[in-house]
């Protein structure tokens, strides 16, 4: 099993930015590896801005797409450098099974897509797991009256599931990070927000006990000390 976290928690206000704060989550994470059943990694928050700090211009004549909620927040703590119009956030709704995993997703905001006028069309997305909310997305703007070339661009990616997507679509992918894992049966990605503070099928994901033990184990120790540890540091206002 290969498991990886991301520190998205300043993102959601969960925890400073700074680099201390980072290294201070990374420490942590360290800890727990070391009881952790899965194989365990760990991306910083430091990641996410240098692939944000790299995305930043969209030139004249080419739209961006954000997908979901992490690239939105990003565009809201240092905006693109866009003309108005060239910037549309969507959210695609997923459809779960009773693992959690992602069967198929539908993206409500399709009609901002297609009126979308660009010669070229960018998609921002954090991460690539089954590929269904990318390639939904992809799959609408495909679709548009006024042809463009399209391209994606993500913070993390697996080469499996990226070259499943590229053959689907026939569409180039880029990805800041390249990690080893096979969602979600083999390794997964997990961000610390969700892990930490998020909920699935309305339980907090804390307590999603058979989900997470081949990743986490069976004792809830660990897991609890890592929360412990990252709110702690919060209050101590880091």
């Amino acid at each position: 099993m290969i498991l990886h976290l991301v520190n998205d928690l300043p993102l959601f206000g969960h925890l400073s930015a700074e680099v201390a704060a980072d290294e201070h989550v990374r420490a942590a994470v360290a800890r727990l590896a070391l009881t952790n059943p899965a194989r365990t990694g760990f991306v910083s928050f430091t990641d996410f801005r240098d692939w944000w700090e790299r995305q930043r211009e969209v030139p004249e004549g080419q739209a961006c797409v954000l997908v979901g909620a992490r690239p939105a927040l990003l565009h809201e703590l240092a905006p693109l450098r866009a003309e108005p119009g060239q910037v549309v956030a969507v959210r695609p709704r997923r459809v779960l099974n009773e693992r959690g995993q992602t069967t198929q997703a539908v993206v409500p905001e399709a009609e901002l897509l297609t009126g979308l006028r660009a010669e070229r069309v960018r998609v921002l997305d954090d991460v690539l797991m089954s590929g269904h909310t990318l390639a939904a997305v992809l799959g609408v703007l495909a679709e548009r009256d006024q042809p463009a070339e399209l391209a994606a661009e993500l913070l993390i990616a697996n080469a499996r599931t990226s070259a499943q997507l590229r053959e689907r679509t026939g569409i180039g992918l880029g990805a800041w990070l390249s990690l080893d894992y096979e969602p979600i049966l083999e390794g997964t990605v997990i961000f610390l927000t969700d892990l930490l503070f998020g909920q699935l099928r309305g339980k907090p994901f804390l307590s999603q006990h058979a989900l997470l033990a081949p990743f986490f184990g069976t004792d809830p120790a660990p897991l609890a000390e890592l929360s412990e540890q990252v709110t702690g540091y919060a209050r101590a206002g880091a």
